[in-house]
């Protein structure tokens, strides 16, 4: 079964033909508009200030501040030097909630006993 249908296909493949089409004549000959000039502004340093969410789990969330200081060679060109972010933690309310709800007392159990989250 599997072969007559290779076969089947491998002819219906070997009958296709490919067509192409020629375009009408004088549809590319528009003239193309090209604009050469310098640049009002040329970037040479760029500092960046950034602020986001990150939900670290399910018991800590933050709040992202940073900043970041790029270089530029030329128009297309650039080196990021520096990109420092900091992170204010908040703790959710889950462990209040699983405490109220179904008497479950969670307990840290990172490093130390301290539940670690991202600082920088």
């Amino acid at each position: 079964m599997k072969r007559r249908f290779a076969t089947a296909l491998a002819l219906l493949l070997s009958f296709s033909t490919v067509g192409l089409a020629d375009p009408a004549p004088g549809i590319y000959d528009l003239p193309q508009v090209v604009a050469v000039q310098n640049r009002a502004y040329q970037v040479s340093k760029e500092l960046t200030l950034q602020a986001g969410y990150l939900p670290s789990d399910a018991f800590n969330k933050g709040y992202t501040i940073g900043a970041n200081y790029t270089y530029f060679f030329s128009d297309y060109l650039g080196w990021e030097i520096l990109n420092a972010n900091y992170v204010i933690n908040s703790p959710t309310n889950l462990k209040g909630d699983l405490l109220d709800c179904c008497q479950v007392q969670v307990e840290n159990v990172g490093f130390g006993g301290v539940l670690d989250y991202m600082q920088w």
